[in-house]
């Protein structure tokens, strides 16, 4: 866009030239921070917990539910769920995140 300078001189302002560009914005942390807070709620939901559950032969009181912590400041989520044995303590997490990914 080229228009007058304000001097009054009848000589173009071009300062803007070569910035039409669009901007792309970034998302603010709050965005962020829903958006993981949606991810959490999703990941210990019925559905998923009772699908996981499912694949290791439980019900989801006997699988029991994700415990999932948000990094501040980060797009980092921390999952952890137990087992009684070692093999039940690698398939379930397994098996959350594969459902969870689904949903």
């Amino acid at each position: 866009m080229v228009g007058h300078s304000a001097g009054g001189q009848g000589k173009p302002d071009r300062s803007s030239e070569g910035n039409s560009a669009p901007q792309k914005s970034q998302p603010s942390f709050n965005q962020e921070a829903d958006v993981k807070t949606s991810y959490k709620v999703i990941a210990t939901t019925d559905s998923v917990v009772k699908a996981a559950a499912a694949k290791v032969g439980a019900t989801i009181e006997q699988f029991g539910r994700p415990q999932v912590t948000l990094v501040e400041g980060t797009a980092l989520m921390n999952f952890a769920i137990g087992g009684s044995t070692r093999e039940e303590a690698q398939k379930k997490p397994t098996h959350s995140m594969k459902h969870f990914r689904n949903v």
